[in-house]
């Protein structure tokens, strides 16, 4: 089934899930049992819908603006993330956070206007511009990160000033955890870290990584 929603757009909700706004045609198929729906929209239209849920609580259109350039960019060169299931991008952050028009901002929209179609390249070809919500006051090399190739323009800087950091208001900005031992364990095992003989008593840290940040652990 195909819908259109051009004009004011078509509101979606149901159980358990929020009320949102589309804009664009929606495709609504079956996938092994589940509802699958795919919005179809130019990209200007998403990308105000990105910013707005990617840098809510921006303040200054300057900053909007770079957020709309970095997400346009990231959209260009990913936009195949998903073309084994049908479609480009999904709408989490593990592409990027789309929670479709209803929640759109007038900053967003100015941003994305004032920058239409501007990208950011690297030797003539869209740049990786990865970006998130918080980074602990430093960014980190991206090859401590993801095993990709090492990339001159994404190397670790301080985020503002020292001790005081622009993520620090970010939800995620302090955190911590629990691993006990019995799920480390399992964890080694099922990575073949260690025999299933084997128990995990213990970890340090014997590396460190240009941010700071803890880049080999050992077990033991």
């Amino acid at each position: 089934i195909i819908l259109s929603a051009y004009g004011e757009g078509l509101w979606l909700s149901g159980k358990g899930l929020p009320r949102r706004l589309y804009r664009g045609t929606l495709e609504f198929s079956q996938d092994r049992g589940n509802l699958r729906i795919i919005n179809d929209i130019d990209i200007e239209t998403y990308l105000a819908g990105v910013v707005s849920g990617e840098a809510g609580d921006l303040s200054r259109l300057e900053a909007y603006k770079a957020q709309a350039v970095a997400a346009r960019t990231y959209t260009v060169k990913l936009r195949h993330n998903h073309s084994k299931e049908g479609y480009n991008l999904c709408d989490s952050t593990h592409c990027q956070l789309y929670r479709g028009q209803g929640e759109t901002t007038q900053k967003a929209r100015e941003a994305v206007n004032a920058t239409r179609g501007q990208i950011v390249t690297y030797e003539g070809k869209p740049a990786s511009t990865f970006y998130h919500s918080a980074c602990g006051g430093r960014t980190e090399d991206m090859t401590f990160v993801w095993p990709f190739e090492k990339k001159p323009y994404l190397m670790p800087v301080r985020d503002g000033r020292l001790g005081r950091p622009y993520c620090a208001i970010a939800p995620g900005f302090r955190w911590r955890t629990k691993i006990f031992f019995t799920g480390l364990t399992r964890i080694a095992r099922e990575a073949d870290w260690i025999t299933p003989a084997e128990e995990a008593r213990g970890l340090r840290v014997c590396g460190w990584g240009p941010s700071g940040r803890a880049h080999e652990l050992e077990l033991y």
